[in-house]
């Protein structure tokens, strides 16, 4: 069932290459800087880069304010949208906030949403499985961020 589910679903992601971006703090202030944050979406349209992880491991998505998360996913989609494809991390282990997140995602524009394995808990495999359709029942495509030296599980 859930093989055939997802054979009908349309991934976005372009042939090119796929950046895990970086989220750029104020040294200062340790507030995101959306200056930087934009010059560093700017960097990447010029580089040809084809799809773009916004808020991942890589992106610091467990430090930043709800805020501030929405500022940053708002700003990429506003500076790159029609350039590349948006992908949002919205995975962590509470499954109300990952459905929050993810609807959030869309609702800015987003193409698709990354959702990591829950960590810290060791899930059984259903739970797993429950925990991602959750996630790709909201209607945003989804790609499986599967972690297992940081979760525990695969």
């Amino acid at each position: 069932m859930i093989v055939a589910c997802l054979l009908h679903i349309q991934m976005p992601m372009q042939p090119g290459s796929t950046v895990a971006m970086i989220t750029p703090f104020d040294a200062d202030t340790g507030k995101v800087n959306i200056h930087e944050l934009k010059t560093l979406l700017q960097m990447h349209i010029a580089a040809g880069t084809k799809n773009l992880c916004i808020l991942g491991t890589t992106g610091e998505a467990n430090v930043v304010t709800k805020e501030e998360r929405t500022l940053i996913l708002k700003t990429a989609v506003e500076e790159c949208k029609g350039q590349m494809t948006i992908l949002a991390g919205t995975g962590t282990i509470d499954p109300a906030a990952v459905k929050s997140m993810t609807l959030e995602a869309m609702d800015l524009g987003c193409d698709a949403s990354l959702v990591v394995t829950p960590y810290y808990v060791k899930p059984p495999q259903r739970y797993l499985i429950q925990h991602f359709i959750t996630a790709a029942d909201l209607g945003l495509p989804v790609v499986l961020y599967n972690v297992p030296g940081r979760t525990a599980v695969n």
